[in-house]
């Protein structure tokens, strides 16, 4: 699934909260797209849905989220296209 779409579930009033947290906790590139839109969207919605995914999936799998410099490749990812 593209980044487009995981946006457009992620910011429905009633999205599948717990399909996005067992999805970042295996993908990926799913995870970057999340943390990325959390740290660097504007939308209220948005903000508080991938900030809700990322505490509860880093709850669960904690290991996934100790690396902070890998941020730094997001930004350069998403920012370059």
């Amino acid at each position: 699934m593209d980044r487009d779409k995981y946006m457009t579930k992620i910011s429905k009033k009633d999205f599948n909260c717990d399909y996005f947290i067992n999805l970042i906790n295996h993908d990926r590139n799913a995870r970057n797209t999340v943390i990325y839109k959390m740290l660097f969207n504007f939308d209220t919605i948005v903000y508080y849905h991938c900030y809700y995914v990322v505490a509860s999936a880093s709850n669960k799998r904690p290991t996934l989220y100790y690396v902070i410099a890998e941020i730094k490749l997001i930004k350069r990812k998403y920012l370059n296209n």
